[in-house]
């Protein structure tokens, strides 16, 4: 009876014991399926790295090609010396960081280093005088940075000097469409102009000094008076060139009438500012320009005790007839989407751009 149960407890010892071996090779065999799968992530890992290194190599190595095949385009001769610049990148990162909006950027991401260059030069120094003028922390006003560059004079030349096709064969590697815009050269770098005083900005007032205010105001609508008496007193000079050439048409004769009453007042308004503290006539002309601008930067004016003469609505101007209006318009007096009053009809005009018929 005795053999009997040491026959069954042998069994059941053994049973375990194989019990055991599967469960020990079972947890060996889950580390190692573990361990695999975390080492073939760790290959696919290191192979992208692999790729990604390769091709930013690769992308370097065709950058400074077509940079080298593009100095030598450029050169003249001579030992033409070529200035150092950073890569298209760098400048576009730059104009990110500060704000401009990707529209304005496209525009100039292909025109080449050296614009890009140009145009961070000058935001630098137009956000500098800025911050000096309205404080550290005061907003960057980015519509006027981005209508700057996307208002300037952009003269694109003709074809690239490469082919860019053959160039990414012969590196291995294919170009987004970005990277082909900003790394193809072309004949010559385009030229890239931000038009005079786009980035001039006026000083706005002080959310803490509203006693800054009616001063703000007063330079910003003199700067205006002056700009226009520019144009008028230039346009008044060529009218009466024509005037003494011959017989003036009626519509020239009226427009010489307006441009000389429009003279005398915007004359009459600067000349009220500095003949005492009557910035009515100035702020009658300009204000409205002024405030738009004010609560566009500064939303928290809306409730400020502002005085009133910055806050009245603006009169629509009033010309003799359209034809006049457009010959005003085209030299830059008024501008598009201004609405004036047509004298000879007493209605509201929306000034829109002139197109030439085909």
């Amino acid at each position: 009876m005795a053999v009997r149960y040491s026959g069954i407890l042998d069994g059941i010892m053994a049973a375990d014991a194989a019990n055991r071996a599967d469960d020990e090779r079972k947890s060996n065999q889950e580390k190692y399926d573990k361990d695999q799968e975390r080492q073939d992530k760790l290959w696919t890992m290191q192979e992208q790295k692999f790729e990604a290194d390769k091709r930013l190599n690769s992308l370097e190595l065709l950058t400074k090609y077509v940079g080298k095949h593009q100095n030598q385009s450029d050169s003249s001769g001579g030992g033409k010396k070529v200035v150092s610049l950073e890569t298209p990148e760098h400048y576009i990162k730059i104009l990110s960081n500060i704000g401009i909006n990707e529209d304005a950027i496209s525009r100039v991401a292909g025109t080449g280093a050296k614009n890009l260059k140009s145009v961070v030069t000058q935001l630098s120094g137009a956000i500098e005088t800025f911050l000096k003028n309205n404080g550290r922390d005061a907003p960057l006003p980015l519509d006027i940075f981005n209508e700057a560059i996307s208002g300037a004079i952009l003269t694109q030349p003709t074809g690239p000097t490469i082919d860019m096709n053959k160039v990414q064969d012969m590196f291995n590697i294919e170009l987004s469409a970005s990277e082909l815009l900003m790394i193809t050269p072309s004949l010559k770098l385009p030229s890239f102009t931000m038009k005079p005083g786009a980035l001039a900005i006026t000083p706005i007032a002080s959310l803490e000094d509203l006693g800054k205010l009616d001063k703000q105001g007063i330079q910003y609508s003199v700067s205006l008076g002056n700009a226009e008496l520019d144009k008028l007193t230039k346009r008044s000079a060529q009218l009466v060139t024509l005037s003494k050439e011959g017989a003036l048409d009626d519509v020239t004769m009226a427009e010489q009438a307006w441009v000389t009453q429009r003279m005398t007042e915007v004359q009459g308004a600067i000349a009220s500012v500095k003949d005492g503290d009557n910035f009515f006539p100035i702020a009658s002309l300009y204000g409205t320009d002024f405030i738009q601008n004010l609560m566009s930067s500064y939303p928290g004016f809306e409730d400020a005790p502002i005085n009133p003469a910055w806050r009245a609505e603006a009169v629509s101007m009033t010309v003799p007839n359209r034809a006049v209006a457009q010959r005003l318009l085209d030299i830059g007096i008024l501008k598009v989407g201004t609405e004036i009053i047509s004298r000879e009809t007493g209605r509201t005009i929306k000034l829109k751009p002139y197109k030439e018929s085909n």
